[in-house]
């Protein structure tokens, strides 16, 4: 998700379900990067894209610092179960928002610095800790919910990563 809608459309499909398969993917894709076949199609790197994701996972364990107007927090509740289903991720979201910028990734990220990124909260929830924090939109979850909503949200962003085999 870009500040304006990326003109290329995903280019392989992610199933991811869980926080295993959403390692997997990412050993893959540093796999792909390595070899050099690693492609990113859309606004963002494929660093920047992990970015984005592992920082909305961290802010789902640590808490998110920033709080929409109440009436974006009253639309976000009747989504709720919209965010929750296994319906596709709209694109060209909007972050470009007072506090949402948060989610935005630096305008450099390389892929060393988006694995990180990511890699920080799944090994964090694979040591014990748990998805707690409200979602600023839709309220409170539990951790299986956080769960699925985070492999939604990287299966969706990673779709705009490509390499041979994918």
């Amino acid at each position: 998700m870009s500040t304006s809608a990326p003109a290329a459309a995903p280019v392989r499909h992610v199933r991811a379900t869980c926080l295993e398969c959403v390692r997997g993917d990412l050993d893959r894709i540093e796999q792909a990067h390595a070899a050099g076949t690693l492609q990113a199609h859309g606004g963002w790197s494929s660093g920047q894209v992990l970015w984005h994701v592992g920082r909305f996972m961290s802010f789902s364990i640590d808490g998110f610092p920033f709080r929409p107007p109440l009436p974006v927090r009253i639309v976000g509740r009747l989504f709720r179960s919209w965010v929750l289903s296994d319906r596709p991720i709209p694109r060209g979201i909007r972050l470009n928002r007072p506090g949402l910028d948060r989610l935005l990734p630096p305008g450099t990220v390389d892929l060393t610095a988006g694995l990180a990124e990511i890699r920080g909260p799944l090994e964090r929830v694979a040591a014990g800790e748990r998805f707690t924090a409200p979602s600023p939109l839709v309220g409170p979850l539990s951790h299986e919910q956080w769960v699925r909503m985070h492999a939604k949200h990287y299966a969706h962003h990673a779709a705009f990563l490509s390499f041979p085999g994918a």
